[in-house]
């Protein structure tokens, strides 16, 4: 099964590697043909209304998984289930993301594997029987997204940052709501 993708999106161009010097990490900035892609597609793009993505406001929402995505970008791998607020008319529709990182950009071990396996599971997902390879686990969470399984999730504000928590997912799927659109 393919990994669910919104409507419209397009692959990033590739970067052009550049040669190690000396002192370096042997990972550089975008150059030549790649940031001329990217050069375009930006002067191409109109910016977001409202210029930022607004996060919906602290609180807890009933929501239905209505896009799963696992990401490897060289070293960096994660994973992310994006949720659309379907029980609150003051933001029906508005959808955010729950963000997993396994490794960073240097393939360092990152946080997010306990969490994302507390997840799966709170899905109905078997994870000591059913994730036996990332191929397989993608797999299992395009159907989850696919199916539009019900979960109830908490916004919650530190600072600056605004942070996304699945709480639970309700046992009866058959009862959840309709999305708003």
């Amino acid at each position: 099964m393919p990994i669910l993708k919104k409507a419209g999106s397009k692959p990033t161009p590739t970067p052009t590697p550049t040669p190690d010097k000396p002192g370096s990490s042997g990972k550089s900035a975008v150059k030549g043909p790649a940031r001329d892609a990217f050069a375009e597609r930006m002067a191409a793009t109109d910016a977001a209304e409202g210029g930022v993505w607004t996060p919906p406001p602290v609180g807890t929402y009933s929501a239905l998984v209505t896009e799963a995505q696992g990401l490897i970008d060289d070293d960096k791998t994660s994973a992310y289930f994006e949720m659309t607020i379907v029980d609150n008319d003051e933001v029906a529709g508005k959808t955010c993301r729950v963000y997993f990182n396994f490794t960073d950009e240097n393939g360092d071990e990152q946080g997010g594997m306990p969490f994302f396996k507390q997840a799966l599971t709170m899905f109905g997902v078997d994870v000591d029987t059913q994730i036996t390879s990332w191929d397989a686990t993608v797999e299992l969470m395009a159907e989850i997204a696919v199916q539009n399984m019900w979960c109830h999730i908490s916004v919650k504000r530190r600072g600056k940052n605004t942070n996304i928590y699945i709480d639970d997912v309700p046992e009866n799927q058959d009862d959840k709501p309709a999305l708003p659109y």
